[in-house]
């Protein structure tokens, strides 16, 4: 026999779906209801309901409220009739048929049985097969959490119910008491057979419900069965992910009263940095993002933090154990991305990146907290870039902290409303000694793509002539011919018709350093958009000084006029070969010792350390998901969507799509939770000798009506 125990508090929303539900439970089982001081209709319509009216419902209500159900729980286990109960929660939803098939399945000695449960539509199952389960690393926090689909024998419960804290994890509490008995629990699990129904989670949704003190006393309780139970820290873990996830999504609590309670979970809970793994398109090419990683991975790093790469190819066979091609087999790379934990690992992704991956290998990327680099500037997405213009692209990329490469970049991204934001920066391989030669040629050199929207190559055109004009050596140019130097066959045909071969020397696919900065006395930068400047460090680690204009927020942010270069309002090329030409060999050694030092903030051991600062920050605010758009909403790409999704109807199919649409969502909401009713008017019908569809037929005329 069982007892069913109900508890309530202004459910006349949901009461009345329940009670149906309850009058189709065999009649030799209890039903008891307990109600928390409801202030609105709850009791009345249960006391009118034909359930209470026909059956005999034990109805008790509290003379004040109490703020959660234990005491409701503890009169039900008091109360209780018959040797078993499941207790209910008012705003839920129970199968009668399902449930009655499910305690049919159950052995007499049974302290707690499970089954499956389901939650706003998706059933939610159990790591157990079906049969009796022992508690271990896999059931633990599964059985801790929640009372959803769960008979407890009447002795059990009612020594389990825990009045010390009111509110949040009650049901964590009764199940973690049980597992504190003298001797192990006779546990069952049925897979077969789902009869709880949850319309909506219920977890507390505001930081100030959050108790510190039950979180000690929860925390305490774990720990003491971790040994007797050979578990982990597994639950404990959950939990932090929960309680990050309300401080993180409380929209009534300020970002210093988040930070201060975030500060103080993590006291109680925090969590280890141990992997950080950044991605690539391809780490076997040259320069930017792909060296970048390359240099991580060969250096020094800290012992207790595995640092890995996943690249989408190697297209150069490039060569690192640490490094996972996802290419080579992408249901491989998947199965050990998840094998990596939330509460330990970060995603370090840039640009387009995680998003040029594999589906299956970014859905594994994704579970993990990210810290996205944004290389490219904002101003450069919006103004240059069609990436803004894709919604499944500004939907996709998201992150848990953003870092940005400049200040101006920073100050841009905060005006639109990114969040989560931090200032980074681009290691350089540091150099014992600065090999700078005041003598010799005076080579000016340029490194880089050959870009004319960004990195204004077209400006070198201009300069090369200037630089002919002066008697100055040819202007050297290190680029590339590959796919990301997109304006390279124009460049050589613009060199050859303004008549400038001569006074340009081109350098393909050159990486090795001492041959392109060896012999360079100044580097010349002409970005109109860059957001940081590996090639500015990478001079200034030769000693050579550095020209470029403060158009760009990176090379502003690098070169200092006078100390390690020069810094012009505009990249004007008659003024650049002026400084060129008429700087003293003085000037130029004093620019070149400035520029040397200046490489020394950006060591790749202090570019670990910020990294490393950043991830474990990142873990500590990591809630579960990634939640932060990369790129803004901007109001001009919306409209010209909904433009275009509509521009093609007629007036009168836009009315009819909008009424559809209206009478669509009517219907969905209608029929929320309703498929029990229906079932039990067609078993009914039955019952009465009707010939009806079957319910599995009914449930789907039912929706076939949309």
């Amino acid at each position: 026999m069982l007892t069913i125990g109900v508890t309530t508090h202004n459910e006349k929303e949901n009461i009345a779906a329940l009670m149906d539900e309850l009058r189709h439970c065999p009649s030799e089982w209890q039903i008891v209801i307990y109600d928390d001081c409801s202030t609105d209709d709850t009791v009345s319509i249960i006391k009118s309901h034909p359930t209470f009216l026909d059956r005999n419902v034990l109805l008790q209500v509290a003379p004040e409220n109490t703020g959660g159900p234990a005491t409701g729980r503890q009169f039900i286990a008091d109360h209780a009739t018959n040797p078993f109960v499941t207790l209910i929660d008012g705003d839920d939803l129970i199968d009668a048929d399902q449930l009655e098939a499910f305690f049919q399945e159950i052995p007499a000695e049974t302290d707690v049985a499970m089954s499956p449960y389901m939650l706003r539509g998706r059933q939610i199952g159990f790591k157990s097969d079906t049969g009796p389960f022992e508690i271990n690393e896999e059931t633990i926090t599964g059985f801790i959490s929640g009372i959803g689909g769960r008979i407890y024998s009447a002795k059990i419960l009612k020594s389990s119910i825990c009045h010390k804290f009111i509110g949040r994890s009650e049901d964590a509490r009764i199940n973690m008491n049980a597992l504190h008995r003298p001797s192990n629990l006779n546990l069952f699990f049925h897979g077969g057979y789902c009869f709880y129904h949850i319309k909506e989670g219920r977890k507390s949704s505001r930081l100030s419900q959050i108790n510190l003190e039950e979180l000690k006393y929860r925390i305490n309780s774990y720990k003491e069965l971790m040994p007797r139970y050979g578990v982990s820290d597994t639950y404990l873990k959950a939990v932090r992910g929960n309680l990050i996830r309300v401080i993180y999504k409380d929209e009534t609590a300020s970002q210093g009263e988040k930070n201060k309670m975030r500060a103080l979970v993590n006291e109680h809970l925090g969590v280890k940095l141990r992997r950080i793994v950044f991605l690539c398109n391809d780490i076997s090419l040259i320069g930017g993002v792909p060296g970048r990683v390359r240099n991580v991975l060969e250096a020094e790093m800290q012992k207790d933090i595995e640092i890995l790469s996943v690249s989408r190819v190697n297209s150069n066979q490039y060569r690192n154990p640490r490094c996972i091609i996802s290419s080579d087999d992408v249901e491989a790379t998947r199965k050990e991305i998840m094998k990596w934990q939330r509460h330990d690992t970060v995603v370090v992704s840039q640009n387009s990146v995680m998003n040029d991956l594999p589906d299956r290998v970014r859905a594994a990327l994704m579970r993990l907290a990210v810290v996205h680099v944004c290389d490219a500037q904002l101003s450069f997405m919006i103004k240059n870039s069609k990436a803004l213009a894709n919604p499944v692209v500004r939907e996709k990329t998201k992150a848990t902290t953003i870092l940005t490469l400049s200040e101006g970049d920073l100050e841009t991204q905060r005006q639109f409303g990114t969040r989560n934001l931090q200032r980074s920066f681009v290691p350089v391989r540091q150099r014992a000694s600065n090999t700078y030669k005041l003598s010799g040629p005076l080579n000016v050199g340029y490194v880089g793509i050959t870009d004319y929207t960004a990195k204004g190559t077209d400006r070198l055109l201009v300069l090369a002539k200037e630089m002919k004009a002066f008697g100055l050596p040819p202007l050297k140019i290190f680029t590339t011919d590959a796919a990301n130097s997109p304006k390279f066959s124009d460049f050589m045909e613009q060199l050859a018709v303004c008549g400038l071969s001569d006074a340009v020397e081109v350098i393909l696919n050159e990486h090795r350093k001492d041959r392109i900065f060896g012999s360079l006395k100044y580097l010349v930068v002409p970005s109109k958009q860059e957001s940081f400047g590996t090639s500015i460090l990478e001079a200034f680690s030769y000693g050579c000084p550095v020209i470029a204009s403060s158009e760009a927020p990176g090379p502003a942010s690098l070169v200092q006029s006078g100390v390690n270069g020069f810094l012009l309002e505009d990249f004007d090329s008659h003024q650049v070969v002026k400084l060129i030409a008429g700087t003293s060999l003085l000037k130029r050694s004093r620019l070149s010792r400035g520029a040397f030092r200046s490489h020394k903030k950006y060591s790749i051991e202090k570019y670990i350390s910020h990294i490393v600062s950043v991830c474990q920050m990142t873990l500590e605010k990591f809630p579960g998901e990634n939640l932060e758009n990369v790129f803004p909403d901007l109001a001009p790409v919306a409209y010209m969507e909904k433009r275009l999704e509509t521009q093609s109807m007629s007036t009168e199919d836009k009315k009819r799509l909008t009424e559809a649409e209206r009478k669509s969502a009517q219907l969905l909401k209608q029929m929320e939770f309703k498929d029990l009713r229906i079932k039990h008017l067609a078993k009914m019908l039955r019952e009465s000798g009707l010939s009806v569809p079957s319910v599995d037929e009914t449930l789907q005329i039912k929706r076939s009506s949309l």
